[in-house]
């Protein structure tokens, strides 16, 4: 487990609470889970989009 001065936090994306990500690239968007989430789940098993 990482400790909070380890926890790499970009600031060029936009965060939930629930841990995910947005950055937007144009016409795009790329979504993702925040360092602390990866750190804490591990592996993650499938993702469900809307």
């Amino acid at each position: 487990m990482k400790t909070p001065d380890q926890i790499n936090v970009p600031t060029d994306l936009r965060y939930h609470k629930e841990h995910t990500w947005l950055k937007s690239e144009g016409d795009t968007y790329l979504v993702g889970i925040s360092d602390f989430a990866q750190d804490q789940l591990g592996e993650v098993a499938f993702v469900d989009m809307p």
